[in-house]
């Protein structure tokens, strides 16, 4: 029988048995997040991703990577944004090595992929930088010759890392969310009724009533 001759029970019994994908299908997913520029850009350098899919309770993706902090608030901190100016004080801690730049991001499941298993770490803070000793002054920018205590005080600077650290693992997880709809689209792409057509017309499949593929004996057999 063509595959067009099939009941819908039999048409979805031969494209689960003979649609599967190429073992490399994602690939071309995971080509377009690894080392891309403009995510780099925004600060967000995707190292690993993960997954499990797709029609279960749990599915989902995730990546492992680093965050550039400085170039995350560069680019996400507009001059509109009402505090514009404690991050720009932020950034400039950071400059001055008070302030780590760079951020960790991992896993906390191994069973599960999806984005809620993301963290963040490394956002770290030298533990005097408003000791009351600490009478340094910055070196260079727009706070050139302030003191170090008295701007982190004023910012509430780990007030604002905290809220620093939500916001990136916010955006990662929505990365990690794309991620998880353009491998699902992709894998649907490939195992679709129309990509298994065109399997069907390359190799010159016939079925028998229940989508079981036959042999070439037995289509030239009639059976």
């Amino acid at each position: 029988m063509e595959f067009e001759e099939l009941d819908p029970r039999a048409k979805s019994k031969a494209i689960s048995k003979y649609g599967d994908p190429p073992d490399d299908w994602y690939e071309e997913v995971y080509a377009r997040y690894i080392g891309d520029k403009e995510l780099e850009f925004k600060g967000m350098f995707v190292d690993q991703i993960y997954y499990s899919g797709f029609y279960s309770q749990g599915d989902g993706a995730s990546w492992t990577g680093r965050i550039n902090l400085d170039d995350f608030i560069t680019h996400y901190v507009k001059p509109e944004h009402p505090d514009a100016g404690r991050y720009m004080a932020l950034l400039a801690l950071m400059q001055e090595d008070w302030i780590s730049i760079r951020a960790r991001i991992y896993l906390t499941s191994y069973m599960y992929k999806h984005s809620g298993t993301m963290r963040i770490e490394g956002v770290d803070i030298t533990a005097d930088i408003d000791a009351d000793e600490n009478d340094l002054v910055f070196t260079q920018g727009i706070f050139q010759g302030a003191g170090i205590n008295d701007v982190a005080r004023a910012i509430g600077v780990e007030s604002l890392i905290n809220d620093l650290e939500e916001w990136v693992l916010a955006e990662a997880r929505s990365l990690a969310d794309e991620i998880y709809v353009a491998l699902r689209d992709e894998y649907e792409a490939y195992t679709s009724e129309e990509t298994f057509n065109e399997l069907i017309y390359i190799n010159g499949w016939r079925f028998d009533s229940k989508g079981n593929l036959l042999t070439e004996e037995e289509v030239s057999h009639g059976i």
